[in-house]
């Protein structure tokens, strides 16, 4: 598909020094424009949310992140199992007093690129009423409705 490589193109191009305008230029065509990336990395490319909407009026711009962009732990970089253990889910394996080497469960990394696409349609309908858009997911965000269950099951209340 054309779409993946441009989006391969941008990934390699990002970390260069002209790979923020080749990005740049690929923005003019796009729709929507997806980062994963810690807060603040983008603006050190020139491609925040308002940057990139400066270059393609009405972009759709996605970013991804653990904790989200504002709050005390904004900077704190992860991964699935990161989300995981903020989030209580990795004490489903023994107990916060004797700690067991959890099994792998890969949950909000399938979680949120479905929040992220459903925020990008919204957006997406949004912008054909109003202009452009962005949407954001946070990475710890699925696993905190299951936060109370795993300290339920951990103290003997769930079934």
């Amino acid at each position: 598909m054309r779409t993946r490589r441009r989006g391969g193109a941008a990934n390699r191009a990002a970390g260069i020094g002209e790979g923020a305008a080749t990005v740049r230029g690929l923005l003019r065509g796009a729709d929507v424009f997806y980062a994963n990336r810690r807060p603040g990395y983008l603006a050190r490319f020139g491609l925040t949310a308002q940057e990139a909407a400066e270059v393609r009026p009405g972009i759709i711009h996605t970013s991804v992140t653990l904790h989200g962009e504002r709050g005390p732990w904004a900077d704190r970089v992860g991964f699935d199992q990161t989300a995981g253990c903020v989030t209580g889910m990795m004490t489903l394996e023994g107990s916060a007093e004797q700690p067991e080497l959890p099994y792998i469960k890969v949950v909000n990394d399938y979680l949120v690129p479905w929040l992220a696409t459903a925020g990008i349609v919204a957006a997406l309908r949004r912008r054909a009423r109003e202009g452009g858009s962005y949407s954001r997911a946070r990475l710890a965000d699925p696993g905190r409705p299951v936060a109370p269950v795993t300290r339920d099951l951990r103290q003997g209340l769930r079934a």
